[in-house]
């Protein structure tokens, strides 16, 4: 498929809040367990938005509007981590493109309107759907398949997304992934989670430690490293900025 701008703009246009037809058929595995709890009409629209998104991939100036409706789409079911990673990839393909002033003005004002939809959308909560998938990673991470172990984990945050350990679970196999620096944020985002705790920092930080008991090694080690380097870190020390 030859995706144009101006063919992309009115895919972007449509894609969201109808239904859409003639849709070929996906596995129900290739859809984030989130998404399978909406609406047909969201599941459907997804389907087509990663359609979008793998062919505008291979583009050689990929363009920033299928990653708009993909974030659209993270909005709409409350997962803002994944909305706000969408929005600023959109936003940098936007500004390599140049534009003018006012198409700068244009975008910026959509841009706008979309961060103030993010935060106003509730967060997901599927403890039993959470718990099963953070299951599954751990299952995944024992048999070495780290690929599928942060798969499982990146679902449970998703489900459940103000649980520090499946944060940290994420971000040790995002680790073995050679992904490190999403494995900072990972634990960034379980720390800044703790210290928010209506238990309490103390009592949730020994609920951490109680579910990483059998991590050990280099592992542990690193772990313990970067809770460390981030506590002292400006951006995450009580009462920082958010």
């Amino acid at each position: 498929m030859t995706l144009t701008q101006r063919g992309m703009a009115r895919c972007y246009a449509g894609l969201i809040f109808a239904i859409l037809p003639g849709l070929g058929s996906v596995a129900q595995a290739e859809i984030p367990s989130l998404i399978q709890r909406q609406p047909a009409s969201i599941q459907q629209a997804w389907i087509e938005v990663e359609k979008v998104v793998n062919e505008n991939e291979k583009l050689p100036q990929p363009l920033p509007e299928p990653y708009l409706a993909r974030g659209d789409l993270w909005s709409r079911v409350g997962s803002h981590e994944d909305a706000l990673s969408d929005y600023l990839k959109a936003t940098e393909l936007f500004f390599q493109g140049s534009p003018t002033p006012s198409e700068r003005a244009r975008y910026l004002s959509q841009l706008q309107r979309a961060l103030d939809a993010v935060v106003q959308q509730p967060k997901p909560r599927y403890p039993n759907e959470a718990a099963s998938e953070y299951s599954q990673g751990l299952l995944a991470s024992r048999s070495g398949e780290h690929t599928m172990a942060e798969s499982h984990f990146a679902e449970a945050c998703r489900l459940m997304p103000e649980v520090p350990l499946y944060r940290v679970y994420r971000a040790l196999a995002l680790r073995e992934l050679g992904r490190n620096e999403e494995a900072h944020r990972q634990v960034a985002a379980a720390l800044s989670l703790i210290r928010e705790s209506p238990l309490g920092a103390s009592a949730e930080m020994q609920l951490l430690h109680r579910g990483l008991e059998h991590i050990q090694g280099p592992s542990r080690l690193w772990l313990s490293r970067e809770l460390e380097l981030i506590s002292k870190s400006p951006a995450t020390k009580p009462g920082a900025a958010h």
